[in-house]
């Protein structure tokens, strides 16, 4: 599938701001993600994980390191922070935010 296709069928974008971005794709030869990211239609972290899908690789996205805290560690106990492959962070408003991963084994 291709990657407009793929955004528009995720929702990630609508069909004019695909077009919008083809648009400036035809007119500065510039790549698509690159120009809706640009427009302000995607993130780059919406155009990495629609491209590791598009091309069947697994997204990784990396954990601000600045909302890990020394207070935050403590929050799961560490059996079952390696066991869930889990960590827990805190944001400026206070918020807890529980990070895992699956990974294979």
């Amino acid at each position: 599938m291709r990657l407009g296709e793929l955004l528009v069928s995720k929702c990630l974008i609508s069909e004019d701001q695909l077009l919008k971005g083809l648009s400036r794709h035809f007119r500065h030869h510039e790549k698509l993600g690159e120009c809706l990211i640009l427009e302000g239609a995607i993130t780059e972290s919406d155009l990495l994980a629609a491209l590791s899908e598009q091309l069947g690789l697994p997204f990784f996205q990396v954990i601000p390191t600045e909302l890990i805290t020394q207070e935050s560690l403590l929050i799961i106990p560490k059996a079952n922070a390696k066991r869930w492959c889990a960590i827990a962070g805190q944001d400026n408003n206070g918020f807890i935010v529980f990070l895992m991963t699956i990974l294979k084994r």
